[in-house]
């Protein structure tokens, strides 16, 4: 499956199939940072770490027909250590009771404009894929070009997708000071961008 870093519930979702679903098992996963072989999402502080966690592996809720899903998702952006190489998260399934088990599933990370270094910017990208560089430079044109919102009351700058409704990404607004000085903005000040009059 595909998720963006900045994600904060994507579904996490397993089906344990014997000729039908076997419903009342009991199932966790554990969440591995793909370019490691032991670092393990601690999901008590959504960090990674390599031992001592406190809740290394999360409970499934079971569905109905034998599919168990990880209530809420898996928050990507509120993970605080994950690093900028990573490409890949590893779902690692275990299920015990009438049936014992374990499986494995992938979350691929898109690569976003934000992932690539600063230098990369003053040469270019011919290191990356083909879909990976379409990505980025898809990125690119949706934040340079889509819909802006400034959200004073919340204090975020807004850009949504192509389809005007869902959100691409947020930043923070700022002031020169920092906080806890907030952006101001007087009745009257236009305070969201239109599609662009003359397209890329």
């Amino acid at each position: 499956m595909l998720a963006q870093r900045s994600d904060t519930n994507v579904p996490v979702n397993l089906q344990v199939d014997k000729g039908g679903g076997v419903t009342g098992l009991t199932a966790v996963v554990a969440v591995r940072d793909g370019a490691t072989i032991n670092s393990y999402l601690d999901f008590n502080d959504d960090t990674f770490k390599i031992s001592g966690w406190t809740t290394r592996q999360a409970s499934m809720a079971e569905i109905a027909d034998g599919v168990y899903a990880l209530s809420g998702g898996l928050d990507v952006s509120a993970i605080t250590n994950l690093p900028a190489a990573t490409r890949h998260l590893i779902l690692e399934f275990d299920v015990s009771g009438t049936e014992d088990g374990n499986a494995i599933d992938v979350i691929e990370l898109l690569v976003s404009a934000y992932d690539i270094p600063n230098d990369v910017w003053s040469k270019d990208i011919s290191g990356y894929s083909a879909p990976d560089a379409g990505r980025i430079l898809d990125r690119i044109r949706v934040y340079l070009t889509n819909r802006t919102v400034l959200d004073i009351p919340n204090q975020r700058a807004i850009v949504y997708e192509d389809n005007g409704t869902t959100v691409a990404q947020r930043w923070d607004l700022e002031t020169n000071t920092g906080p806890p000085d907030l952006v101001t903005a007087p009745a009257g000040t236009p305070a969201k961008r239109s599609d662009p009059l003359d397209p890329l």
